[in-house]
């Protein structure tokens, strides 16, 4: 385990998440299980820690209470993980799928775009084993949708993650 990582870890225990609940568990254990995803998938260190960060500013669905300066997240995770952090939170997913049209060409002018997208779908496989498929709701079609439509701009683990999450509930 890198340093980097290890900062971020001990930083997020001491703003708390290890006693918010998140889809049945802790958030870190959420938190952390996203970060592992990514890492899987070999992401860069920076999409893995904004991974392991994604929820700690709140998302559409989980209202985050932490009060997490974001130059207090940058300081400790660095400031492209703390900007695709904070671009998570701001980018709603169904925002995000409407309006892909040609991946390749906004992977290439956005890479930001990509590890966002990539970060969401680890978040929801990770959840996919502990909720409820109604709790899901209907994030796995949109995430297949966005998988199909980028394609080859996707590690083959991250295209096969979702169907294999889903399978095997």
């Amino acid at each position: 385990m890198n340093v980097r990582l290890q900062c971020a870890l001990a930083f997020l225990e001491r703003t708390g998440v290890s006693s918010k609940v998140h889809s049945g568990r802790t958030l870190m254990d959420h938190l952390r299980g996203t970060h592992d995803i990514l890492s899987e998938w070999e992401q860069d260190e920076a999409t893995c820690l904004a991974g392991l960060c994604h929820s700690v500013y709140g998302t559409r669905t989980y209202r985050s209470e932490l009060g997490i300066a974001r130059s207090d997240l940058r300081e400790v995770v660095g400031a492209d993980a703390e900007a695709l952090t904070w671009r998570f939170r701001m980018i709603h997913l169904y925002e995000r799928a409407a309006v892909v049209r040609q991946p390749a060409l906004i992977c290439t002018l956005c890479p930001a775009l990509r590890a966002i997208y990539l970060i969401g779908l680890a978040n929801l496989v990770e959840q996919a084993g502990h909720v409820s498929t109604r709790k899901l709701g209907s994030a796995p079609e949109r995430y297949r949708s966005i998988v199909r439509t980028f394609g080859p701009e996707f590690p083959s683990a991250a295209r096969d993650a979702l169907p294999t999450a889903l399978r095997d509930r």
